[in-house]
């Protein structure tokens, strides 16, 4: 139960957390939690590092390319529990109007800034989703090219059983033709060695006599 506990409470603060806007070289975002860094007016919020990098040679938002003369910054940060209970402090002595101005503020730069995150999320999965798709069709035509050349290798292979089967028996034709060819050669010899026997009175083998 404590583990269950502990990693709810980790998916709140990771969901509650704010991002550093800051456009990175490759187009992606920076995307570190803010442990300290500074907000605009104009509902984009940077981290220390970036902000000290962007905004000692530039005085725009480096995401809107707003002026950021025309754009309150805020250095921002999360306080240690003490400075909140001092925050809390001072609050309780400020109208009612100040602090429901700060807190709808505060939630207003909030809401944007999840529903920025929200947005990215469903550009990368669209992006991700129609290069699946992609993915997909092409794994479909490669399957089926290879099924094509799995098929016509098979009916290769059939058409050469076939050739075969058909050499095979005209090889065995052959043979059959050449032995009653035979056959019918050592009868006509025989006759003829007949012939000439009673033809000459001697009775000679042909075969003798033909050497």
């Amino acid at each position: 139960m404590a583990h269950s506990g502990t990693r709810k409470r980790l998916r709140e603060e990771e969901f509650v957390a704010l991002r550093c806007n800051f456009q990175l070289d490759s187009g992606s975002q920076c995307g570190c939690v803010i442990q300290e860094g500074w907000a605009l007016s104009c509902s984009h919020i940077f981290c220390a590092k970036h902000a000290q990098e962007w905004f000692s040679k530039s005085d725009c938002c480096p995401v809107c390319k707003n002026n950021t003369t025309n754009a309150q910054m805020t250095q921002v940060g999360r306080p240690p529990d003490e400075s909140r209970l001092q925050l809390l402090g001072m609050l309780l002595t400020r109208p009612p109007t100040d602090i429901q101005l700060a807190a709808s503020t505060a939630i207003n730069f909030w809401e944007h800034q999840k529903f920025e995150e929200f947005r990215r999320d469903v550009t990368r999965e669209q992006e991700f989703a129609v290069r699946l798709k992609r993915f997909i069709s092409s794994s479909r035509k490669e399957l089926t090219e290879v099924e094509t050349l799995k098929n016509a290798k098979k009916a290769g292979t059939e058409e050469l059983r076939r050739q075969l089967r058909e050499a095979e028996h005209r090889l065995k034709q052959d043979r059959d033709e050449v032995a009653t060819l035979e056959s019918r050669i050592q009868q006509l010899s025989e006759s003829y060695r007949q012939e000439l026997s009673r033809a000459t009175g001697v009775q000679t083998p042909f075969r003798a006599r033909m050497r």
